[in-house]
């Protein structure tokens, strides 16, 4: 399938989203519907055509990587999305998952990586404040507690040595790298604060209508 190397305007990840189909429109520029494979999320952007290439690279079944020098993006759909959190989140952890939000948005993905990590360890700290040792033997108390599922579990081990590896080793994590940490961090919170808050809220709306 050919891709175009954009930016995500869900997760902020800069992949090669898939080219899913083309359309020509009134500005003369082709529309491309593009999936990203890592958020799950569509997406819409005109392109501009630079290289007399392009039409054979944009071909549906292709496999070639349309960059900047193929096709310029002279708009795209939905723009930026804000910053945000997962709801119910307490306030240092979200803070702190913002930020790393925001740093993974310019591409610092050393700063990101880190962020998110730390993230996790104040995430886990909120719920639980007994939870003892660094932040892999707490995850593991949890899985223990059966809080996380065995996938999660191998899931949380994978995002904790990413963020591992952001802080201890030189060379700077890779883009899928820092957007699997980001996916698990903002997961977690969700799983340990956003649907149980939920679910009291539901509970306690239903009590009070009797």
């Amino acid at each position: 399938m050919a891709t175009l190397v954009h930016t995500c305007p869900f997760c902020r990840g800069k992949l090669a989203l898939d080219i899913v189909s083309k359309v020509n429109t009134s500005t003369g520029m082709p529309a491309l519907y593009l999936f990203c494979s890592s958020c799950q999320m569509p997406s819409i952007a005109l392109v501009a055509p630079i290289s007399p290439d392009f039409n054979t690279a944009v071909r549906i079944g292709g496999s070639q990587a349309i960059n900047p020098t193929i096709g310029g993006i002279a708009q795209s759909f939905p723009g930026e999305q804000p910053a945000k959190a997962p709801d119910h989140v307490p306030p240092e952890a979200q803070r702190v998952f913002l930020q790393a939000v925001e740093a993974h948005r310019r591409a610092s993905l050393d700063l990101a990586a880190m962020g998110f990590r730390r993230a996790l360890e104040l995430t886990l700290k909120a719920y639980d404040p007994e939870l003892k040792g660094q932040l892999g033997p707490r995850i593991d108390q949890l899985a223990s507690r059966r809080v996380l599922t065995a996938d999660m579990k191998e899931w949380a081990d994978d995002a904790r040595v990413l963020g591992n590896d952001a802080n201890h080793d030189p060379p700077e994590p890779t883009a899928e790298n820092v957007q699997q940490l980001h996916l698990f961090t903002e997961t977690l919170m969700e799983l340990l604060f956003t649907l149980p808050k939920t679910v009291q809220l539901r509970r306690a709306s239903k009590a009070a209508d009797g």
